[in-house]
């Protein structure tokens, strides 16, 4: 019975981390002709999770094309309250602003690289002043925007397209800074 007791406290004190932010973006290293594909979870308890895949790659033009695996690691860091508080603030600005989906039937003839079609920024929805938390999931507020892309998805007013690519940035800049 003490058992039992002492494993439902624990359980109940065991705080339940939720990714705020998820970025999904790929870098071209033309030193070592690899490509890097990173999947990165900023969540409430002010922790980065990358994942990443790094290619080998093969130069075709200006375009690397993944080959095969060449490693793949997930590595954790705690963020300072202050880059913390960056992407807090931003993911907070996106998360109530209008979205915009449009869909195009004619795009051009064009064949983007691994570091154009990998772009997209999900952030946690439905932010409510009152309760001081999110009420809704993650969705997509900012993907790739070329000409090739069929289905853009976007935030609707310039402000909040701007605090999309200033989040992604910071994200960006965060993961490679793990990689080192």
């Amino acid at each position: 019975m003490k058992l039992l007791t002492t494993l439902l406290l624990f359980s109940s004190t065991i705080i339940h981390a939720k990714e705020i932010a998820h970025y999904r973006f790929a870098v071209r290293d033309n030193t070592n002709q690899e490509l890097i594909l990173m999947e990165v979870s900023v969540d409430d308890q002010k922790e980065l999770i990358v994942k990443s895949k790094i290619y080998e790659s093969s130069e075709q033009g200006p375009i690397f094309f993944p080959t095969e695996i060449r490693e793949e690691m997930t590595v954790k860091k705690e963020l300072n309250q202050f880059s913390f508080d960056a992407i807090f603030y931003k993911v907070k600005n996106l998360a109530n602003t209008a979205i915009e989906i449009s869909e195009h039937q004619i795009v051009c003839a064009m064949m983007p690289g691994p570091t154009a079609s990998n772009d997209h920024l999900s952030v946690l929805r439905d932010w409510s002043w009152d309760a001081q938390d999110f009420l809704g999931s993650l969705e997509l507020v900012s993907g790739p925007q070329g000409c090739w892309v069929s289905r853009k998805v976007q935030p609707k007013e310039q402000w909040a397209k701007q605090q999309a690519l200033n989040l992604k940035e910071i994200i960006r800049v965060l993961a490679l800074d793990t990689l080192e």
